[in-house]
């Protein structure tokens, strides 16, 4: 049940990529407002009742955040050259792996307001995740650019100078002339070819890879390793900050060697490597031990995810193949948390 989150997001994520690049507005008046819906949508979950509120809370955060992150790498690589690509979509998957390594410590806090205003403490979690969300979606109404060739906020606003937006725009155009088109389409032909393409060759790989790693990361937290209830909350964002080294490092090598294919292959040998050792420790009455091989399970588990997405971009034929294989490579990416989080 607490996956009909990412099952919305899933069945959303496509459509609204594509759908974005339709449009007669500005997608990006879109992208802004999905950061507002999605805190207003959390903090008011905070007050649901009952199985059937869970649940609608659940499918509409989901499609609130639908396309958000797709939209977000398609945006890097209108931004960058093709060989700035594979630092700049491991910078942006940093979010999450921050987000995560924080989650455990702030959720720590948080859960000692258990009373305060007569609410529980998964009550103010909500709450203060809601609120925040909204904050961070303010100055990006009123700040964020879609690209090099449309570098004025949805109010007009703009950071570079005139002079500083021809040197972006003939960098971006002597690199990639497909990404001058300001609001590209996707053709029914190139939503066939990358289908094709992508089902058949990339999308079970992260799809398959990233399957074990959301299984195994459930564990990470248990109080089964000897750490109490709370604490034990604190400790499984040490693996989450550990995935923020590897996470850099594996996009600074991908682009300073231009070497993807054998860097992602060489990190999901690294996770088979410690999953193995977890499979052998598994009956171990060494707690720290089997907790210390999650951990760096954890850490190794997906830093060639992002490589991979840029690899994929860059390997994209036009605007709209990139915008439709972001999505379909989050799409794999969300499908494999909805079946990990189930196997144990």
């Amino acid at each position: 049940m607490e996956k009909t989150f990412d099952g919305a997001a899933v069945g959303s994520q496509d459509g609204s990529n594509s759908d974005l690049e339709h449009v007669e507005i500005d997608w990006t008046i879109e992208e802004e407002a999905k950061l507002v819906r999605k805190g207003l949508v959390a903090t008011f979950q905070a007050f649901q009742k009952g199985l059937g509120a869970f649940l609608s809370t659940r499918i509409l955060l989901g499609l609130c955040e639908a396309g958000f992150i797709p939209a977000g790498l398609y945006t890097i690589t209108r931004w960058y050259k093709r060989d700035d690509t594979s630092k700049r979509f491991p910078i942006y998957f940093l979010g999450n792996g921050v987000a995560s390594g924080c989650s455990g410590l702030i959720a720590y806090g948080i859960l000692h307001m258990r009373g305060i205003g007569g609410l529980g403490g998964w009550q103010w979690l909500l709450i203060i995740e809601g609120i925040f969300t909204i904050l961070v979606g303010i100055p990006f109404i009123l700040f964020f650019t879609d690209s090099p060739f449309n570098s004025v906020s949805t109010f007009r606003y703009s950071v570079f100078t005139k002079k500083e937006r021809h040197i972006l725009t003939k960098r971006i155009i002597a690199d990639d002339p497909t990404k001058i088109h300001v609001k590209p389409t996707v053709t029914k032909e190139e939503f066939r070819n990358v289908v094709n393409l992508f089902l058949t060759s990339f999308s079970p790989s992260p799809l398959l890879r990233l399957l074990p790693q959301w299984a195994l990361t459930r564990q990470v937290s248990s109080v089964h390793y000897g750490y109490e209830r709370l604490k034990s909350n604190a400790l499984v964002s040490i693996g989450s900050w550990a995935f923020v080294v590897t996470n850099l490092l594996w996009g600074y090598l991908g682009d300073k060697f231009q070497m993807r294919g054998p860097l992602v292959a060489l990190g999901v040998f690294l996770f088979w490597v410690f999953t193995i050792a977890d499979r052998v420790m598994v009956f171990s009455p060494d707690g720290r031990t089997r907790f210390a091989l999650l951990t760096l399970t954890h850490a190794c588990g997906w830093p060639w995810h992002p490589l991979n997405g840029s690899w994929m971009a860059l390997n994209a034929g036009s605007a709209g193949e990139r915008s439709i294989t972001m999505a379909i490579l989050i799409m794999s990416a969300n499908t494999s948390g909805i079946i990990g989080s189930q196997l144990f």
